[in-house]
């Protein structure tokens, strides 16, 4: 895995097991030959998920193609402009708690996303 999540609605079921694989150790239609190819593909999609919520890097992806060069880990959601709704903000600082808890750096996590992004 790269660190970004594929299109999984574009994937084959053999891509997805091969994914599901690389991520998780095993391939589910194999281990249940009778599970659909939108039940994998659901599985993949909350994996996918829930390892992006502890990948600092993937937090700071999410925040930089939302925010753009202003994204900053110090902000409060609130304090952003244009502002962002009540959910938003919710899932912002969220993230950014987070964030602090699992990046040894968090501000470096966040000049990377600017330059994967092409932003600086």
């Amino acid at each position: 895995m790269n660190g970004e999540t594929p299109d999984f609605s574009a994937m084959t079921a053999a891509a997805l097991n091969d994914w599901y694989e690389e991520a998780v150790g095993y391939r589910p239609q194999v281990d249940d030959p009778t599970m659909s190819d939108d039940t994998l593909r659901s599985l993949c999609v909350g994996y996918a998920e829930e390892a992006a919520m502890h990948d600092p890097h993937a937090i700071c992806r999410k925040w930089v193609r939302r925010i753009g060069i202003g994204f900053h880990p110090d902000t409060r959601g609130i304090d952003y402009s244009p502002k962002m709704d009540a959910e938003q903000i919710g899932e912002y600082d969220a993230d950014m708690g987070r964030l602090f808890d699992v990046a040894e750096d968090p501000y470096e996590c966040a000049v990377m996303a600017m330059a994967d992004a092409g932003l600086c």
